[in-house]
């Protein structure tokens, strides 16, 4: 189970493999070994119609094993989130993780996600992923959440510093570089945002990151050969569809980036989930077909929803 995390943990690649093959082997030598099944499901590849109805089996699996396992209905609630767009489902499985385990902060995390992030409200996610990088500063899976909710609500140098400490623990990890670069992109430091894209270890993420930079620096071809390379290969592996529209996007194409959205769309791809509040889907908010895709994914009802619910409660949820 340990070199399993460690595996999952490191942000490369190769090592995902490593990691299900050492979960695979903690539920031979324990086929009751319930948290295990569960792993199982995290470390299964997803982007896949296939992948993703044999993760939901394995969590069943384990649930099945153990009714009440937090880390399960968590995983449970991941999936809901990020492939099914059940909001409400997603919301009820976070809950009772959290109510088999009331110290599960990423739990607590994600659930602050679904009914206050999606409005904009980044502050009680933010606290609780700091909380659990105090609690264990070489955990990278909350700094890597930390990062992303830090850039969303636009604390662009307390993000930077923190892909950083993810980057001096993780330096070969597939992503990392290209998500500080958009983060100097964002911050309007486009020179150190082409600097940290040269370490990136995974091409396709180089030439998402390429994509966007060489745009924000007036090197028009050198875009448009970042972009040509990304879109060439986005049906079969990430950066996909959803990380092509926001290229065009931040280009300004609006009308490609409303094809790339649709494909995203019907794939499934799991970036679907943030456009409510993705910086550089910025340009495309106030489109009607923006609004329209919100409410295709029923996301426009569920922001209704917790809206409503926020007023309610008067902010304290």
């Amino acid at each position: 189970m340990l070199l399993g995390n460690y595996f999952l943990n490191r942000g490369i690649d190769q090592d995902d493999d490593r990691a299900l093959a050492a979960y695979t082997q903690a539920t031979k030598i324990d086929p009751s070994y319930a948290l295990a099944w569960a792993k199982v499901a995290r470390a299964t590849v997803h982007d896949t119609a296939e992948g993703r109805t044999r993760s939901a089996a394995l969590l069943q699996k384990s649930l099945s094993i153990d009714p009440n396992l937090a880390y399960a209905h968590y995983e449970l609630g991941r999936e809901l989130f990020l492939w099914k767009w059940d909001w409400s489902g997603a919301k009820s499985e976070f809950e009772r993780a959290i109510e088999g385990d009331p110290d599960f902060l990423l739990a607590r995390a994600w659930q602050a996600w679904l009914t206050e992030g999606i409005l904009g409200k980044f502050d009680r996610n933010i606290g609780y992923l700091r909380q659990m990088v105090s609690n264990d500063p070489l955990d990278a899976e909350p700094l890597w959440y930390l990062a992303i909710n830090l850039e969303y609500a636009g604390q662009l140098d307390s993000a930077a510093a923190t892909w950083q400490r993810l980057l001096e623990m993780q330096p070969a990890a597939a992503s990392y570089h290209e998500a500080y670069a958009e983060v100097m992109l964002l911050a309007g430091r486009p020179q150190e945002a082409l600097d940290a894209l040269q370490k990136e270890t995974d091409e396709s993420w180089k030439q998402k990151g390429g994509a966007l930079v060489y745009w924000k620096l007036g090197k028009k071809g050198e875009s448009d050969a970042a972009l040509a390379r990304l879109e060439k290969h986005a049906a079969s592996q990430w950066p996909g569809p959803y990380d092509i529209a926001e290229v065009h996007a931040y280009r300004g194409e609006t009308d490609a980036a409303f094809e790339w959205l649709e494909r995203a769309y019907g794939l499934r791809d799991s970036g679907m989930t943030i456009i409510a509040v993705a910086p550089l889907l910025h340009g495309l908010r106030g489109d009607p077909r923006f609004d329209a895709l919100l409410h295709k994914l029923e996301l426009d009802d569920w922001k209704r929803q917790v809206s409503a619910s926020w007023a309610q409660s008067g902010g304290d949820k």
